[in-house]
């Protein structure tokens, strides 16, 4: 039933049960019943109407807060392939600004909350500016993602655009407020270029509102504290990465990199906001407790300031007016106490009254803005000025016993009662204050008692010691003063030397051994102390007899196999340097927050030159991967395959593995193990690569390059001063060099192990690099700043880099900035296409070099072109590795953590085939394709050790082709 339904329905009942009792009213009762009825219809036709305009704009029934769902798109279609990023990263876009919304939306819950504390203007303030601030970062983001993606439209979120509504007088206090030091910028003038600053100011926002919450001593939040300084390390070291690429903002890879700070930034505001919404349900109120506390024990105060004021006041009417004294001193002595006792009583009140009004306003500066004398006036001015004002009554009511003429017995008690009073006062007057100085000296960690304790127990331990050393030398004079109590001794020196020809080897080893101990003792009180070395940790640095140390606190290199698990005193190798450690994987995320672009795909003209029409080739190659099964696998390895290459004529399969072991296998009819090369010492292998002419390959072992030949024996062995990440043979120079990533640097190095050129990236750990036919290096690493620039809060979002690099011009052509994981690279035949691949749920990415505008800045020769990324089918998480296959590369081929395999279309970001995890025995480690071969070839190699062979199923064997599922 219908709300409508229901109305309807209930007017009906209405109307039956009201007709026996109608009365004179009845008809006036019907027809209030009417309207009413009526009313309800317009609003529900008022709400009906918005339902339908919100979904046709696709937002749900949340509004704005609900994230627009992502439509069900074919990836067996070409014409979806170019929405399918877009929508993506539009629900990125729409996830960062639900979360800058929540964000506002807990700012203005804790500034309505923080109304009633004293002192909360400048939470206010804040809190408004940091507001206005979010409003300018959002329309930012907004605006670059809207070019990233122009068939998107992104809706505007008004509530935070626009200036909170107030009064005349409030936007004339907002003018005047001297801790607005800046003018916040109108959102409207914003520009790419202002995203540095604004960073930094949106940081500077966070830290200023820290710093008014924290003037709350009553309740320090340490998880909002712990939240804004991320938040504050993440801005800056985006704000000074964003720096270097001053001018080029408007460039798509730049816009790539913001949109993808966007996702990192929405996550940290998310956890500012949960951190908000907790301080303002538990903080707040505890702070109001401690105020309202604290203000009632100063009206407690007043109370009995006041009373002693007119207690005083009375008994001074007995005092100052007396002639019949006997003493005139003691009169006046007492007049003078009292008096005293009365400007003490009503200073206490006066102040107590003043520190109430004080602390419950909301405009009072806060602690760390006033003055030393206003803050000790306002919180202790009403204690002491009570305390001396009943020390002054008490002194004068002792006086005054004398004074009167009262009976000695009077005169007595009254001292003695009123010297066990002050007494009693005063000491816990002190007590109290030392106990106030202790609470902000430990911050609580301490009791003034355990202080005490600690105290008497050094004074006590001083003292002894003290007494010792002087008992020492009183006992030192004493011997000194009587020559006759050491000839004893002296005799039995004597005794012993006449007894010396009987024993004399032992007591002049004795002696000898009692002399060397006095001079060694001697020697080493003398000498000065020095500080001992930092322990070392050892590693194999690759070869069998030699160990190289490190201090402790240097980075631990890549391969773990090779640490020693104890302390080895040994001295440095020379011309020995420590391998950086690869950063963490980031964790998890809901969505791809990978810098994605506009993708061909969505422009058909590009469509139509990428994608040629009725291409045979590709037909012929969609149709072998639907029948792809494992041919063969080898068990030669015990441990896991890290690494996997084809020979480029296709007859061999080399593989490397942690157990130490490299493979070359022989591809043909039959395949078969060719060769095993043996590691027997330093670190297992973990990478190979065959030289053009697949006569020979290289083996890396930490700094150690090992060159085989095809029959299995050593030709060269290459020691390194430092760990290498990658190696791969160059193109030219007919096989006779390779390159080698070491750190910061790129080395050509002859097979003799001679350097024929070095290519410094300073400033940047390398991670892989390939070289083009067309002598272009394209690197990938991860930025190093200085230890005075800013850091991150998470290794996980330090800055990456891809860099093309001309080695004919030496000189980086271009810079692209990147912020997920990126893992390698590796370049196509015709060497115009990149693949990148990354860690985790980011999808690989297809980049082109092509010949740069004539208006690119120090006219470049060559710069890189985001073509498409690879969607897969939901979330999945990626090993990193991936490879081009097919014919002419057409190809790519990519593998899960949990054993997916995906194979696209390289010009297409379509999805031509894919295996599940269920045809795999474990995960995949590396994958390789067979370039050479007329049919379609890969190898996997797995966690277990095992090398698997994929091949097309012979077309008379189709009875298990059912069994592998299709595309789609």
């Amino acid at each position: 039933m219908s709300t409508r339904d229901i109305v309807n329905e209930s007017y009906r009942d209405e109307q039956t049960i009201g007709t026996p009792g109608a009365g004179l009213d009845g008809p006036t009762n019907g027809t209030r019943r009417l309207r009413r009825r009526q009313t309800l219809n317009k609003i529900l036709d008022f709400i009906e109407d918005v339902s339908q305009e919100l979904a046709q704009d696709g937002v749900g029934e949340l509004g704005q807060d609900e994230a627009m769902p992502i439509p069900k798109l074919d990836l067996r279609d070409d014409h979806d392939l170019g929405t399918v990023d877009e929508q993506l990263q539009y629900a990125v876009f729409r996830e960062f600004q639900k979360k800058v919304m929540d964000l506002d939306k807990e700012l203005r819950n804790f500034a309505g909350a923080t109304r009633q504390l004293g002192s909360s203007v400048g939470i206010l303030s804040s809190a408004h500016n940091l507001r206005m601030r979010l409003s300018g970062i959002l329309r930012l983001f907004r605006e670059n993602a809207a070019q990233l993606y122009p068939s998107i439209t992104l809706r505007d979120a008004p509530e935070i655009e626009k200036r909170p509504t107030t009064s005349k007088r409030d936007k004339s206090w907002y003018r005047r407020a001297p801790w607005l030091n800046d003018i916040l910028p109108a959102v409207d003038t914003l520009g790419p270029e202002d995203f540095p600053d604004q960073l930094v100011y949106l940081a500077r926002d966070f830290n200023t509102l820290l710093e008014y919450t924290n003037d709350f001593p009553e309740s320090v939040d340490d998880r909002l504290n712990a939240a804004i300084s991320l938040l504050d390390d993440d801005l800056k070291y985006w704000a000074s990465c964003l720096r270097t690429y001053k001018g080029q903002f408007r460039t798509p890879f730049v816009r790539r990199y913001l949109h993808s700070i966007s996702s990192q930034l929405g996550e940290q505001f998310c956890q500012v906001a949960s951190t908000l919404a907790f301080f303002t349900k538990t903080g707040v109120p505890t702070i109001l407790l401690a105020q309202r506390h604290a203000s009632q024990n100063l009206l407690n105060m007043s109370t009995v300031a006041a009373i002693l004021s007119a207690v005083t006041a009375t008994t001074l009417q007995f005092s100052y007016t007396r002639t019949d004294v006997k003493s005139v001193v003691l009169t006046d002595a007492v007049n003078a106490c009292w008096f005293t006792s009365l400007v003490f009583s009503i200073g206490a009140a006066a102040n107590s009254w003043l520190a109430v009004t004080w602390k419950q306003a909301m405009y009072r500066s806060p602690r760390h803005r006033l003055p030393w004398l206003v803050r000790t006036w306002i919180n202790q001015a009403s204690l002491v000025f009570l305390v001396a004002s009943v020390l002054c009554f008490t002194l004068g009511l002792v006086l005054f016993a004398y004074s009167s003429g009262q009976a000695a017995f009077t005169c007595i008690l009254t001292t003695a009662f009123s010297a066990v009073s002050t007494f009693g006062l005063a000491f816990v007057t002190i007590w109290f204050a030392f106990e106030h100085r202790t609470f902000s000296k430990y911050h609580g960690t301490k009791w003034l008692s355990d202080v005490l304790s600690e105290g008497v127990s050094w004074f006590t331990s001083k003292l002894i010691q003290k007494a010792r050393t002087t008992f020492k030398v009183i006992f030192k004079a004493t011997m000194c003063m009587q020559p006759n109590i050491s000839a004893p001794a002296s005799a039995h020196r004597s005794t012993g030397s006449a007894n010396s020809a009987r024993e004399p080897r032992n007591t002049g080893t004795a002696d000898v051994e009692s002399n060397l101990v006095r001079d060694e003792s001697e020697l080493r009180s003398s000498l000065p102390i020095v500080a001992s070395p930092l322990p070392r940790r050892a590693f194999w640095d690759g070869n069998a007899h030699r160990i190289a140390t490190t201090p402790v606190g240097t980075p631990a290199p890549n391969d773990t196999n090779g640490w020693l698990p104890s302390v080895v005193p040994l001295t440095d190798s020379p011309g020995v340097s420590l391998r950086f450690k690869r950063p963490m994987s980031p964790l998890l995320r809901r969505h791809y927050p990978t810098p994605r672009q506009d993708t061909l795909s969505s422009d058909p003209l590009r469509d139509k030159a990428l994608v040629p029409s009725g291409d045979q080739v590709k037909t012929a190659m969609h149709a072998q991967l639907l029948t792809l099964h494992s041919a063969h696998s080898f068990t030669s390895h015990t441990s896991m395959v890290k690494h996997l290459q084809f020979s480029p004529d296709g007859r061999f399969l080399a593989s490397s593995s942690a157990d130490k072991t490299s493979v070359i296998y022989r591809i043909g009819e039959t395949h078969e193990v060719h060769r095993k090369l043996e590691h027997q010492t330093g670190i297992a292998p973990s990478q190979v690569s065959w030289s053009p002419k697949s006569d020979m390959l290289l083996s890396r072992s930490g700094n150690i390059v090992k060159v085989w030949r095809i029959r299995g024996d050593h030709k060269q062995i290459i020691e390194r001063p430092t760990s290498m990440q990658t190696i791969s043979w160059l193109p030219h120079h007919d096989g006779q060099s390779f390159l080698s990533v070491e750190g910061s640097s790129v080395y050509e190095i002859f097979l003799d192990g001679d350097v024929r050129e070095l290519y410094r990236f300073d400033g940047l750990l390398l991670r892989d690099a390939s070289m083009s036919v067309f002598l272009h290096l394209l690197c990938i690493g991860v930025r190093q700043d200085s230890p005075e620039d800013p850091h991150p809060s998470n290794h996980a979002r330090v800055e990456k880099q891809i860099i093309l690099y001309s080695m004919i011009h030496k000189r980086v052509e271009h810079r692209v900035p990147i912020l997920e994981d990126i893992r390698n690279v590796s370049l196509d035949k015709s060497g115009q296409h990149a693949l990148i691949n990354y860690s985790d749920e980011t999808p690989p990415q297809l980049w082109s070099i092509e010949r740069a505008s004539p208006e690119s800045s120090n006219n470049p020769s060559a710069q890189l072109v985001l073509r498409h990324t690879f969607i897969p089918r939901g979330h999945t998480k990626f090993s990193g590795v991936s490879c081009f296959g097919g014919k002419d590369d057409m190809l790519v081929l990519c593998t899960a953590t949990a054993g997916d395999v995906y194979i696209w279309d390289r010009d297409t970001p379509r999805l031509l085939h894919y295996i599940p995890p269920r045809f795999m025995n474990n995960d995949i480690r590396c994958v390789a394709w067979n370039t050479s071969s007329e049919a379609l070839m890969f190898a996997t190699g797995m966690h277990d050790g095992s090398v698997t062979i994929w091949k097309p199923r012979p077309p008379d064997d189709g009875d298990l082709q059912q069994s592998i599922p299709k595309s789609g």
